[in-house]
C-alpha cells in the first residue's frame, strides 16, 4: 500500500491524497471523491446484550451496531435457533428448554436511536421447533421459554419462514428499555430446533441536539 499527501494540513482537497493498495483501520471524517474496490465495515459483535435462555448450540448469537452515513443506527442481531426450542403454545417464547432469561436485546434509546424501521430476514429455514416465529417486544427482563411474554407488542408477525424470506415493519412503535423475544406464532409445534438462521436490523435515529 503506499499513500502521497500533497500537503500536511487540515482541510485537504479532493486531490490532496492518493492512496493504492490496501488500506487496514479507522478512518474518523468524511470522504469525497470515489472509492473503488469494496469497503469493508464489521463493527465489534457484542455478546451482552442478550439474556442467556437465547443462546443455542449453533454458535451464533451476535449483535453489530453501525452508524450509517445519513446519521441513522443500524443494531443488527445475527441468531441460529439450534438448540433453542419452541413450545406448543401460541405466543410463547422461544429459548433453551433449561431456562434463562430469553430476550435477544434491549432497546436502548442511548446507542439504537429511536427506532423506526425493523428488518427479519431467513437465512436457513426452521426445523425441529415451530416455523411461524414472531419478533416480540416487552417490558420484562426475565422472561423465559415457554412464558408469555410480559406486556406483549407484536413487532413483525411473520407466518411460517421459508429461506430467503424478509419480513418488514416500518411502524415497530418498539418502547424504550423494553426487550426483544422470539414467540411461536401459531404455538403448533413443541420440539427443539436444527436449524433456523435469521438477520435481524433495528433502524434508529438519535434524538436532534
Amino acid at each position: 500500500m503506499a499513500v502521497w499527501a500533497s500537503k500536511a494540513r487540515t482541510g485537504f482537497k479532493a486531490e490532496d491524497i492518493t492512496a493504492s493498495g490496501n488500506i487496514t483501520g479507522n478512518l474518523v471524517g468524511n470522504v469525497t471523491g470515489n472509492v473503488i474496490g469494496t469497503v469493508t465495515s464489521i463493527g465489534t459483535a457484542s455478546t451482552t446484550e442478550h439474556g442467556a435462555g437465547a443462546i443455542g448450540i449453533g454458535g451464533i448469537n451476535r449483535l453489530y451496531r453501525y452508524n450509517l452515513p445519513n446519521g441513522d443506527i443500524c443494531t443488527e442481531i445475527q441468531i441460529d435457533l439450534t438448540g433453542l426450542a419452541s413450545k406448543n403454545t401460541k405466543d410463547d417464547i422461544i429459548g433453551l428448554a433449561t431456562g434463562g432469561a430469553a430476550y435477544i436485546t434491549r432497546n436502548v434509546v442511548a446507542t439504537n436511536g429511536v427506532i423506526y424501521r425493523v428488518e427479519m430476514k431467513c437465512l436457513e429455514t426452521p426445523a425441529g421447533g415451530d416455523d411461524d416465529i414472531n419478533l416480540v417486544a416487552g417490558s420484562a427482563a426475565t422472561d423465559a421459554y415457554d412464558d408469555a411474554v410480559t406486556d406483549a407488542a407484536v413487532i413483525l408477525n411473520s407466518g411460517d419462514w421459508t429461506l430467503g424470506m424478509q419480513v418488514v415493519s416500518d411502524i415497530p412503535k418498539i418502547t424504550a428499555n423494553h426487550y426483544l423475544y422470539l414467540t411461536a406464532g401459531t404455538g403448533d409445534k413443541a420440539a427443539t430446533y436444527t436449524a433456523g438462521m435469521y438477520v435481524i436490523r433495528l433502524y434508529g435515529h438519535a434524538v436532534l441536539a
